[in-house]
């Protein structure tokens, strides 16, 4: 499994990270932060040649003609700039096929496919689409190159099993051309949390997930948040992505078809041994209370640079979200070097019941956190991989 970095308008941070400090192995620049005459430039110190065998390209067409806001108007074949209700299946093909086109031109050998986001109401709209999409490929496909097609679930979809079996028997007829699948996923965070608490969701996606790579295709996971630890715990993933912010966390289709900003924060500190995130004003009640070290990130820089007495917290200083960036490749890299399935499991529940015990002593310590930085995820995590684990050893 490689790790790649899910970039946004702060592509330095990522670049720096990866040629620094090691993290990731690799990017996915995308349409709505980087305008199209800037894609595969020179980006400070970093030439083409330093990352592009390493990086994709997100054209982003998620919200087709309803896209909006970012950097969509300066790609001539944005469906954000298709205004007119009139346009047909093939102006959308062409639109596809101009992006495959235009990162061809680019530089780039691994093509992501664009496509729209598709949900749960009119999904037999789609599926021609697809199917077109697959067979122009068919002959139009690059040696040596390599071609994954975007699949966008909707919160809608990603709920609908009987909608995700029609969408799962296209995706992998013996007929399909694409190498492999970028797939990203809506769904409803948990409330003033960071993180998802949906049993169907962790469900569905990995069922998803596994049925693709039985096919022999290829997968991205995209727009991942930490909760990549447990897709990857019972999948063995070619990709997943690390995203800085959390809008490259947390796949939203409203992001693409809206105009919207973020609220204040000092920022997040994200702990490997609690698998969540604590505010940056609890830090200080951890260092009166003498627990940091029950929380912080070993063998990172960081982490011990934002844990020093007097750091001033800023949610725009990179190492608030580098120490993010580093602690969760640790843990995906430590949980990938398992290969076998059942024993990856076991070590990502023994994560989490490792966290769960932290919380405890933290409470009885008189450490209490806000609802945003409880563990509840754990349990359902902790349910969900038991439930995995045991389907396992009973066949």
């Amino acid at each position: 499994m490689k790790i790649l970095h899910q970039v946004g308008h702060n592509k330095n941070w990522n670049l720096d990270a990866h040629f620094e400090n090691d993290i990731g192995d690799g990017f996915i620049f995308c349409s709505y932060s980087l305008e199209s005459e800037k894609v595969a430039q020179k980006y400070g110190i970093y030439k083409p040649e330093d990352y592009l065998d390493n990086s994709f390209f997100d054209s982003q067409f998620y919200g087709n003609k309803k896209s909006q806001g970012g950097k969509f108007e300066t790609y001539d074949f944005h469906p954000a700039l298709q205004k007119t209700p009139d346009s047909t299946d093939e102006d959308e093909i062409n639109s596809i096929f101009e992006a495959i086109n235009f990162q061809i031109r680019k530089g780039f050998k691994k093509i992501i496919i664009p496509f729209f986001a598709i949900d749960n109401k009119n999904f037999d709209n789609y599926k021609p689409l697809i199917e077109d999409v697959n067979n122009k490929l068919a002959n139009s496909k690059k040696q040596g190159y390599e071609y994954f097609f975007t699949v966008a679930f909707d919160k809608g979809l990603i709920q609908d099993k009987e909608a995700i079996e029609k969408l799962l028997l296209v995706l992998t007829d013996n007929k399909i051309t694409f190498d492999g699948y970028y797939i990203v996923c809506s769904t409803e965070i948990a409330y003033k949390k960071k993180i998802s608490e949906d049993y169907d969701y962790y469900f569905n996606l990995s069922n998803v997930l596994k049925i693709i790579k039985q096919s022999d295709l290829k997968i991205i996971l995209g727009f991942a948040n930490w909760d990549s630890i447990i897709f990857s715990s019972v999948v063995d993933l070619d990709y997943v992505t690390i995203g800085s912010f959390e809008n490259l966390r947390n796949f939203r289709l409203e992001r693409f078809t809206e105009e919207a900003s973020g609220g204040p924060s000092k920022g997040w500190y994200y702990s490997r041994v609690l698998l969540n995130v604590i505010k940056a004003e609890s830090i200080k009640l951890f260092r009166i209370k003498k627990c940091l070290d029950e929380i912080k990130n070993i063998d990172n820089i960081f982490s011990d640079i934002i844990l020093q007495e007097g750091y001033l917290w800023d949610n725009v200083k990179p190492d608030i979200h580098k120490n993010y960036m580093l602690a969760i490749c640790q843990t995906l890299t430590e949980l990938n070097k398992i290969k076998d399935i059942e024993e990856r499991i076991k070590a990502a529940l023994q994560m989490i019941s490792k966290a769960k015990k932290v919380y405890e002593s933290l409470n009885q310590q008189g450490i209490k956190l806000s609802y945003a930085e409880s563990g509840d995820h754990l349990d359902i995590w902790e349910s969900f991989l038991t439930a995995k684990y045991q389907s396992l050893i009973q066949k």
